[in-house]
């Protein structure tokens, strides 16, 4: 892509199966053991991913719940706190400073209610 289109800047991002790649997908870390469903689990997967990754690699985020349970290995993506995750991880994503320039991507069922979603999602990332 990059030799046939040599006038464009882009940049590949490799979506994470279980912890590796620079594109985070919150449903397939769900979906792979890591609980980011409580603030606490939160911190220690975005931690440990920074820790073996290193956040500044990270350069996207599927923003999806998870119609399937911790460590199911399945993706089934779900709305934005209707699932597994519920809201709390996506508070923690949209209020984390580390991810302020890093791009969000919806990536859930119901592309019609994505208006919706975004609403949603900026609505936690508000300061009180």
């Amino acid at each position: 892509m990059h030799a046939r289109t040599p006038r464009f800047q882009s940049r590949i991002c490799l979506e994470v199966t279980a912890g590796q790649g620079n594109c985070l997908d919150t449903c397939h870390l769900l979906a792979a053991g890591y609980d980011l469903s409580t603030e606490a689990g939160y911190h220690y997967v975005m931690d440990e991913c920074d820790r073996v990754v290193g956040l500044e690699r990270v350069h996207c985020v599927h923003l999806n719940d998870s119609e399937k349970p911790l460590g199911c290995r399945g993706d089934r993506p779900e709305e934005v706190g209707k699932g597994a995750l519920g809201l709390t991880p996506f508070r923690c994503l949209m209020k984390d400073g580390r991810f302020v320039n890093t791009i969000g991507i919806l990536e859930t069922p119901h592309p019609e209610r994505y208006a919706e979603a975004i609403r949603r999602l900026e609505s936690l990332g508000r300061r009180k």
